[in-house]
């Protein structure tokens, strides 16, 4: 019994067991399931999360044989999914020539980088992407997944923004005002040629507080060291606007420099710090300048007042601080009457309307010139003035006024222009002039409606005069000739010589062609008469080539080649007459004249 006791307990042990056993593995079964279907909805997450991404995904096994590729990579490609599944991704987004690159990118170096390479689609064409390689270990096996972004358009707006860096930069080393810009960290970020020049250094990466120990600031005296804050770029990046702030530069290679800074910050369009800009003005020598007449003004009065010149000092307020003796001489004010002044009152009414512009300019702080007439003494002289800006440790004081009367060099120019169109052996004028008298006259002849002519002249067998009597004889002939000719014609026409024996007589205000042969007739007339020479009386005569004229427009190359046409008709009929052509006509009428 006890046996039998035994052995039933122990069967009662076993059916326990066994139940506890089948429900664990129930249990572990149902464990199993749910994992399977959680792994399962895990990748169908995975892949609705990658089919909806904005970036191309291509996996590929460990053979680079794609085995994913989403609809991003599609619209990117243009494969399907279809079509690329198995191939290899080297031949069929990377292009030949950088296929031997894509080996290299694949190697475990650069898993987990992002690189930029160039792509191809299925059309051919190549395309700059953005990839990020990752390696996925499974097990015993491992496979590539590349999330890849076109950047076409990036690397375009990319490309843009630096050909407008480098205009501006090539920009800004053409001027000679030094710009200096700071990101919002403090980082020099420009640094242009005229800068670098003030400095004698190029841009280095210093924090704001080093900036004026570094490029050796100092204040408007040039012996006080600029404090950090003090710095105008550094003013600038805290967010203050400065103005034509003044300081100087020691460089370590070369004389001080006196400066003049303006800037301010800059922001984006949300409001924010993007960083600073200043712009350097060099201004040494006008400091200097400054500096010498201030320390030298009462030297300088004396001789001043002594000089044949203009000179003056005018407040910011537009009121003479100082005017010496010239002013009394050219304006009618004396020296000591127009200090306090306004400049209206030295100037006089007319005179301050006429140039009211150029003197809000001056009281702007701008250096302008100008010329104006005064009457002085017997006339009117031509003064050129110059206003300078007076600008003392940064501040505007007003301006210097510096006049120069010009008169003679200006007579002078007007001399030398008269001389440039006057023949010096008859008085008459040239070439030159001729060719100005005529167009002008085209165009009175154009607007009046009334004809015009045209003359050419020359002296008959002229060469023979040199030949025999000698060039001076030949000369005195010349300037008989042209004396006949001008008493000959009327008061409107114009007699030019235009080379050697060669006159040309421009009638205006012509009615008709016969007004012309007048004309003609009158200076062969005027050579009946012999010429008197060292040698003794001489018959000269001439031959006359008229061109008419009274349709327009009218070219002056067209009327030139009808009057040369028509003198040469008046010579082939034996010289000494005239013959008369009318523009457009056959040929010349038939001549006339006498002598």
């Amino acid at each position: 019994n006890a046996l039998l006791s035994k052995l039933l307990a122990n069967e009662q042990g076993l059916r326990e067991l066994n139940a506890t056993l089948e429900t664990r593995v129930a249990e572990r079964t149902t464990e199993l399931h749910r994992a399977v279907e959680e792994t399962r909805k895990g990748e169908q997450r995975v892949k609705a999360i990658i089919d909806a991404a904005l970036d191309a995904f291509v996996g590929a096994d460990a053979q680079g044989r794609i085995t994913d590729w989403n609809p991003r990579a599609q619209e990117i490609f243009g494969w399907t999914r279809a079509e690329v599944l198995g191939r290899t991704i080297a031949e069929t987004i990377v292009p030949l020539r950088f296929r031997e690159a894509h080996e290299a990118a694949m190697r475990p170096g650069v898993v987990g980088k992002r690189i930029q390479l160039f792509a191809l689609r299925q059309g051919g064409e190549e395309f700059p992407v953005e990839m990020t390689i990752g390696l996925i270990n499974a097990c015993e096996t491992s496979f590539f997944g590349a999330f890849i972004q076109d950047i076409s358009v990036r690397k375009q707006i990319e490309d843009e923004l630096a050909r407008e860096r480098e205009l501006l930069d090539v920009v800004l080393d053409s001027i000679d005002v030094g710009v200096l810009v700071c990101s919002s960290a403090g980082e020099v970020t420009m640094f242009n040629r005229a800068a670098r020049e003030m400095h004698s250094l190029p841009s280095s990466r210093l924090a704001p507080e080093e900036w004026a120990a570094h490029y050796r600031l100092f204040a408007a005296d040039g012996q006080t060291p600029l404090e950090p804050e003090q710095v105008p770029l550094y003013r600038t990046l805290r967010g203050e606007t400065v103005d034509n702030i003044e300081m100087t530069v020691k460089p370590l290679a070369g004389a001080p420099r006196f400066l003049f800074a303006s800037g301010r910050a800059l922001h984006a369009r949300d409001g924010s710090s993007i960083g600073a800009v200043i712009a350097l003005k060099d201004v040494t020598a006008l400091k200097e300048s400054a500096r010498r007449l201030e320390a030298s003004e009462r030297s300088l009065r004396t001789i001043t007042n002594n000089l044949p010149a203009l000179i003056g000092h005018v407040d910011r307020d537009g009121r003479y601080l100082f005017a010496n003796a010239t002013y009394e001489t050219w304006l009618g004010v004396p020296a000591a009457s127009a200090v306090g002044l306004p400049i209206r009152e030295v100037m006089g009414e007319a005179l301050y309307r006429e140039h009211e512009p150029l003197l809000e300019r001056s009281l702007a702080g701008e250096t302008v010139r100008f010329e104006v007439a005064l009457p002085l003494g017997a006339g009117v002289r031509t003064v050129e003035i110059t206003r300078i800006p007076d600008i003392h440790e940064g501040q505007y004081k007003g301006f210097y006024v510096l006049g120069a009367d010009i008169s003679a060099a200006r007579l002078h120019e007007e001399a030398l222009a008269k001389l440039a169109r006057i023949d010096t052996l008859t008085g008459l004028p040239n070439r030159r002039a001729y060719l100005e008298h005529l167009a002008d006259a085209l165009q009175r002849a154009q607007r009046g409606g009334r004809g015009i002519g045209l003359m050419f002249l020359d002296v008959d067998h002229f060469k023979q005069v040199n030949d025999t009597l000698g060039h001076a004889a030949g000369d005195a002939v010349l300037h008989e000739f042209a004396q006949r000719v001008k008493e000959a014609v009327r008061v409107t026409d114009t007699v030019c010589r235009l080379a050697g024996d060669e006159f040309t007589v421009i009638l205006e205000g012509l009615q008709s062609p016969e007004e012309a042969a007048l004309v003609a007739a009158k200076i062969l007339k005027g050579f009946e008469r012999p010429f008197s020479l060292e040698q003794g009386e001489r018959t000269v005569s001439t031959s006359i080539g008229v061109a008419f004229a009274e349709a327009f427009p009218v070219e002056a190359c067209e009327l030139g080649a009808t009057a040369d046409k028509a003198l040469y008709a008046a010579k082939s009929r034996g010289r000494r007459q005239f013959a008369l052509a009318r523009l457009g006509d056959a040929g010349p009428a038939a001549s006339a004249g006498g002598g």
